[in-house]
């Protein structure tokens, strides 16, 4: 992509190459490998991001196809669910600030 992107563009490009950080050329993450993402990238947004139990949870939910592993549109159902939480919480705040 060109360096004069938008920053919507851009932040896309960061959640893809995220993504393939941690799964490499396999295209899927497996258990580790999602642990270990939701450990550095999500440790912020997350309720618990550490707990072991916590994430297994988190991958079953995730596990569409039930392969064991968190593929893009299933890592992408998660980054849907954060950015939908997000938006409601910035939506409250805007209301509750006019």
């Amino acid at each position: 992509m060109a360096s004069n992107c938008s920053d919507v563009e851009r932040s896309i490009k960061v959640l893809v190459k995220n993504f393939y950080t941690y799964a490499g050329k396999n295209d899927k993450m497996n258990r580790s490998e999602f642990h270990k993402m939701v450990g550095k990238d999500l440790s912020h947004i997350l309720t618990n991001p550490h707990s072991k139990q916590g994430v297994d949870d988190l991958i079953k939910k995730l596990d569409a196809n039930d392969d064991g592993k968190i593929s893009f549109e299933e890592y992408w159902t998660i980054v849907s669910e954060i950015a939908n939480k997000l938006s409601r919480q910035m939506a409250n705040e805007n209301k509750e600030g006019c």
